[in-house]
């Protein structure tokens, strides 16, 4: 193995950077992967990172590559509640312009020696290496700033997981966010794993008790701190006078269970006349589902609700720490626990669960120890007390 490429095999866990390219080179065809490879290495040859930099000695830098509305307002709810110096970026940001640089990283990294344990065609090898490339030139340019602890949002995805093993290799303090509900996925070919599986941190900043065990199971040394959800639920305006019920729709991966989902309410329609509530998933398609305008809105609130159902989302849980009447219809998916009399598989389960007393005050402080303006206090008192 050439010398450049085992330092950087002692530095880096290619497949917990690399996991998202990892699972494409096993299912994606030759085209898609030299489409995919020529973007990742336009990216690096034509485009170079954006860091702005407040020339301070910052105490935190907070970082964040995804973007989404609800992940954007959990990340900045986070990051306000810190009295420290900081600094946050939280998108990446490039310029077009040659980047010349990309020739001393190809020296310093060089293609040689990468990848031999895998049994992959030379063009999945040059992919894999030039997003490797594309993620640590945009990482290297953090360089300049000046900083003792980096927080990332979610240490599962590749720009943040990169950034953190290389901060740690540098000697950096570093910590991630949860970004999610996690559940694990044991014996599931599905799911997403790296959650849990892919974290490198230092610290874990956990919602509730149910991912503190999670992670210490995977990562025993790992430290974690239960915060709670900083950011809660921005619901709707309350209708009056209106009885609905309201559907929390999961990831593509589980449109079955969103169809079968649908057809259940349809039939409490039918048989009750109450209208449906559907709050979608962000990259849910409309044209997917055969939704009839008549009976189906998507502009109530849930707390109007006069009770939710759903599969896996996080937004569930959500519900219960607001409160909110919540039914989860089970499956052979994995979930991340629910008290058994309030699960249902069928209508005529459906039925005989929506009549039953609720009270959730147990199961809210497995998933979120604190929500909201309570969980902003923990995080707070923790930036403060953290030296």
């Amino acid at each position: 193995m050439a010398k450049g490429a085992r330092r950087f095999t002692l530095l880096y866990d290619f497949e917990k950077v690399l996991y998202h390219e990892l699972q494409r080179v096993k299912c994606f065809s030759k085209y898609q992967i030299v489409r995919d490879t020529l973007k990742s290495l336009i990216s690096v040859v034509l485009f170079i990172p954006k860091i702005e930099n407040n020339h301070k000695n910052n105490k935190y830098l907070f970082f964040k590559s995804m973007s989404r509305g609800d992940y954007d307002s959990l990340f900045y709810n986070v990051t306000s509640c810190c009295n420290k110096e900081y600094i946050v970026h939280d998108s990446i940001s490039r310029s077009f312009n040659l980047n010349f640089k990309i020739l001393n990283l190809i020296r310093e990294v060089p293609f040689k020696g990468f990848f031999l344990e895998y049994d992959f065609l030379l063009i999945n090898k040059i992919y894999l290496y030039f997003s490797f490339l594309k993620y640590l030139n945009y990482i290297r340019a953090f360089d300049v700033i000046s900083f003792e602890i980096l927080v990332v949002f979610s240490d599962m995805q590749p720009f943040d997981n990169i950034f953190v093993q290389h901060m740690k290799s540098n000697g950096k303090l570093t910590m991630t966010m949860q970004h999610g509900l996690y559940i694990e996925y044991k014996g599931q070919e599905v799911g997403p794993k790296e959650n849990y599986l892919h974290c490198v941190s230092d610290i874990f900043l956990a919602w509730g008790d149910n991912t503190k065990k999670l992670i210490k199971k995977y990562h025993p040394k790992c430290k974690v701190f239960t915060l709670g959800k900083p950011s809660a639920f921005m619901d709707k305006p309350r209708v009056v006078d209106l009885e609905y019920i309201t559907i929390i729709f999961d990831q593509n991966l589980y449109e079955e269970e969103n169809k079968k989902l649908l057809l259940m309410a349809y039939k409490f329609y039918e048989k009750f006349n109450i209208k449906i509530n559907i709050k979608m998933h962000p990259h849910n398609k409309h044209e997917s589902y055969n939704f009839k305008s008549e009976v189906v809105d998507f502009n109530y609130s849930l707390n109007g609700s006069i009770f939710v159902l759903g599969h896996t989302s996080t937004l569930l849980y959500e519900c219960v720490a607001m409160n909110i009447k919540t039914f989860i219809m089970s499956s052979d998916k994995p979930n991340a626990g629910f008290p058994k009399e309030f699960i249902f598989n069928n209508f005529s389960e459906l039925e005989r669960v929506v009549k039953i007393p609720y009270d959730f005050k147990t199961t809210k402080h497995e998933y979120f120890i604190e929500y909201g303006e309570r969980s902003k206090e923990l995080y707070v008192d923790f930036f403060m007390d953290n030296k």
